[in-house]
């Protein structure tokens, strides 16, 4: 075997050494260390979780939370779920995590291109399918601009195919707040301040299983997540 070829073997064998320390380390957990399960849509797992489930981790280091987008079969039921209802509107509710407005979202140059409404017509207005506000409900609030046959409207799946098909090409698209916060950032995407907010329809709220038991932990990441929803607010 040449240098070249046991340098090749040797890298491969590494990424599945390390591949079966990752797998076990999730089979078996080590002493002392907690874990908990968590659920949560595929916007709020790739947007507004991750930062905070990394501060809580790093703030609790025996800690590790497990984070499994919702959908994906699983054949046991999670510590907690962070569920989206349409139909749930109190604030007094006992899991209320946060509500959301809807803002219209775009690159930077296309944002600071609009100086008024009528300027969104320059773009693809993208709608998200399962939104229960999209660009009709803006639209109501410019009379005659629905009917203007430059006006391009397109539906696609997920919030974040919205947002990465924004991030390249001439679009613009209508996202929850503060849920998409993180990865409008990310992806250096701007909020248009000239087009004002649309109230959402509906809450987050978090959903503790209780066959689990009650672990003190979970109720603190509860109450921690909650604590981050009230700031983000602010």
């Amino acid at each position: 075997m040449s240098f070249y070829r046991l340098c090749r073997y040797l890298s491969t064998v590494q990424v599945s050494l390390r591949a079966i320390e990752s797998k076990t380390a999730s089979l078996f957990p080590r002493k002392n260390e907690e874990r908990i399960s968590l659920v949560a849509s595929q916007l709020m797992a790739m947007s507004w979780l991750p930062r905070r489930l990394v501060a809580f981790e790093q703030a609790h280091p025996s800690v590790r939370i497990d984070l499994i987008i919702e959908d994906i079969q699983r054949h046991t039921e999670p510590d907690l779920a962070i569920r989206f209802d349409h139909g749930m509107s109190t604030l007094s509710h006992p899991g209320w995590l946060m509500g959301i407005t809807h803002v219209v979202v775009g690159k930077a140059p296309d944002i600071e291109a609009i100086t008024d409404a009528s300027d969104i017509t320059d773009f693809r207005l993208l709608d998200v399918r399962s939104h229960a506000v999209g660009w009709n409900t803006l639209l109501t609030r410019y009379p005659g601009m629905a009917d203007d046959p430059a006006l391009t409207v397109e539906s696609v799946d997920t919030t974040p195919l919205a947002l990465m098909m924004i991030k390249e090409s001439h679009a613009l698209a209508l996202v929850p707040w503060p849920a998409s916060e993180n990865l409008v950032q990310a992806l250096g995407l701007e909020v248009c301040k000239t087009i004002p907010a649309i109230p959402g329809l509906g809450n987050y709220y978090i959903e503790q299983f209780t066959g689990h038991g009650a672990r003190p932990i979970i109720h603190t990441l509860c109450e921690e997540l909650r604590k981050a929803a009230r700031e983000a607010d602010c």
